[in-house]
């Protein structure tokens, strides 16, 4: 205590010290800002099938293709009940085809690598969609300078969408759309060529388990172009049937138009015939307007004829 005024200053003992003041308590440290998070890995968990997952692919691509096969003409869907699906998984090879087994069975195949191009297109068109951005194409540009004929299919390079983009709450609905789309038109297609009975083996089923896989590439039928155009248009159609009934938002020509729009821009910046999928199809050049204007008669509720 200090000494009052007039009063001594008060006695302490020999050898006493006063007790030190205790330091002030440094400074609290401020945590240190968490660093920015890094875009979201390719696959996300958030789209399902992810980018990548085969048997995610493959299972949606089944569930897609028995849609198809329901809304079909009674007659005709009794005819179809047991068309299968398979898949090819020849590496690098993207096509899909109806055509009769070596045995002269029906069935309709996809390859995997067509599944994978699918859903790496339906993720560049999310993006573009709804960001105003050119991811497609820029998807193509990739494809020409570093995929080769045979070769597993290239994937986006690092940083090909940002974090914002990919991250986008709508992309990956947006993505699921589109990618149902797509593989919806591939697979309504082949199925348009055994509904309108263009192979001979169409009414032969069904396809013995020890021939799934063992497809004779012999016994596919040549290029014919009047029967792919009449398949688009029939696909088109049972496409856009099954998307009416379906729940949420409908099936739509718009990933049917993509792959299109894909190969188009394919053919255009690059000589080099890297798939397979425009040797047993028509030019995308053809196909577009047909698809457009199948898609159109159908919502009109008219016939559509090329």
């Amino acid at each position: 205590m200090s000494p009052q005024p007039g009063y001594p200053a008060p006695m302490q003992a020999p050898g006493y010290q006063a007790p030190a003041q205790p330091a002030p308590p440094p400074p609290r440290a401020q945590p240190a800002p968490p660093p920015p998070a890094p875009p979201a890995a390719l696959p996300t968990g958030i789209f399902a099938p992810n980018i990548g997952d085969l048997q995610g692919e493959r299972q949606n691509a089944l569930r897609l293709f028995e849609q198809l096969k329901a809304a079909l003409e009674p007659s005709v869907r009794q005819r179809l009940a047991q068309l299968p699906l398979v898949f090819d998984p020849k590496v690098g090879e993207v096509n899909a085809y109806a055509s009769c087994t070596g045995r002269g069975k029906a069935v309709v195949s996809v390859t995997d690598t067509l599944l994978d191009l699918g859903n790496h297109l339906a993720a560049a068109a999310s993006v573009d969609e709804l960001r105003g951005t050119h991811k497609v194409d820029e998807y193509v540009q990739h494809v020409v300078r570093t995929q080769r004929p045979g070769a597993p299919l290239v994937s986006f390079s690092p940083g090909f969408f940002s974090g914002a983009e990919w991250n986008d709450p709508r992309r990956a609905q947006r993505q699921s759309e589109r990618y149902d789309d797509l593989v919806a038109f591939v697979l309504g297609h082949e199925l348009g060529h055994h509904a309108l009975s263009h192979l001979p083996c169409t009414s032969a089923l069904p396809l013995d388990a020890s021939e799934i896989g063992v497809l004779a590439s012999s016994v596919v039928p040549a290029l014919n172009q009047p029967n792919e155009l009449a398949a688009d248009v029939a696909g088109m159609r049972n496409l856009l049937l099954v998307g009416r009934q379906r729940d949420g938002t409908p099936y739509s020509e718009l990933g049917g138009l993509l792959l299109l729009h894909f190969f188009e821009s394919l053919d255009n910046a690059s000589p080099l015939d890297v798939f397979t999928f425009e040797r047993t199809h028509p030019p995308p050049q053809l196909r577009e307007p047909i698809v457009r204007g199948a898609a159109a008669a159908f919502r009109g509720g008219l016939p559509f004829r090329f």
